[in-house]
């Protein structure tokens, strides 16, 4: 699997909405450490929360089958 996809779910955003991010990334990285790093990057002045998940490709893989 390579390049971006992006999902997106419609519905109302309000004060409390999130965004969620699904990174899928070739294993042998640190899933927490780079979940971390994600984060780090994430604007502080953005509008909304963010939660980041990290998976690798053969995580995703058995998702997606199941």
């Amino acid at each position: 699997m390579r390049g971006v996809r992006l999902l997106g779910f419609c519905g109302e955003a309000g004060e409390q909405s999130e965004l969620d991010f699904l990174v899928v990334e070739k294993s042998g990285k640190s899933r927490r450490k780079e979940m971390f790093r994600l984060h780090g990057r994430y604007p502080a002045n953005a509008h909304s929360q963010a939660d980041i998940l990290v998976v690798s490709e053969a995580g995703f893989a058995e998702w997606a089958s199941s």
